[in-house]
This record gives structure tokens, sequence and C-alpha cells, in this order.
């Protein structure tokens, strides 16, 4: 049996390896670092990993485990809150008249992209 899925291997292996190199490449662009200056987290990157492959929601949270899948969404819901106050203390700012007023900059990028260090407080 194993004879007959040689072939089979190899093209799931040829497949995932292009499409980890394209996540890599990816990975370089979005955080203009070559991917050994990186510091992450393990979870994220899964995370990460497994949004690019396209698994689905059941298969992400069974790659994470429970402990995992808890981590993503704690740091996800503070970065949204810290985007949104963020946002808001530059319109509010904008608003009353403070220095800058022209441009309101928000930095957000796509939701699963957590490498690197915040841009933002």
């Amino acid at each position: 049996m194993s004879g007959n899925t040689n072939w089979l291997d190899a093209a799931i292996s040829k497949y995932l390896s292009g499409k980890l190199a394209q996540f890599c490449s990816e990975l370089d662009e979005g955080t203009r670092q070559p991917i050994g200056a990186l510091q992450t987290d393990a979870a994220l990157l899964l995370s990460d990993l497994c949004r690019f492959l396209g698994l689905d929601e059941e298969q992400h949270n069974h790659v994470l485990g429970e402990s995992g899948v808890q981590h993503v969404m704690q740091v996800l819901e503070t970065h949204i809150r810290s985007a949104y106050r963020f946002s808001t203390c530059t319109a509010d700012c904008s608003v009353r008249g403070a220095r800058g007023r022209s441009r309101i900059l928000v930095r957000v990028g796509p939701v699963n992209r957590h490498f690197g260090k915040p841009t933002h407080p």
C-alpha cells in the first residue's frame, strides 16, 4: 500500500514546502526583517500559519489546542483594544486642535499578522 502512495506523499511534500516558502517570503515582506531576526511567540506563528494554509476554524483550533486558542484570542483582543484607544486618543486630540490634526494615523495591519514588535502603544 505504501508503494502506491509514494507519489501522493511526494506531491504533498512539494506542495507544503512551496506554501511554507511563500509564507516565509510574505513574512519577510510584511515585517521588513529577515526571518532569523523576528521575535514572536509560537502560538501566534502557528495561528498565522494555519490561516495561511487555509485551515478552517476547527482545524486551526485542533492545531493550537485550547490554551493556544485562548492565548491568540487574548492577544488579538488586546491589540484591538490598543488600536481603538490609539485611534480615539488621536481623534480626540485633533478635535481639540492639537498639533498634527491634519492626519489621524491608526496602524492596523492584517488581523493575523503578529510578528515583530508592536508599532503603537
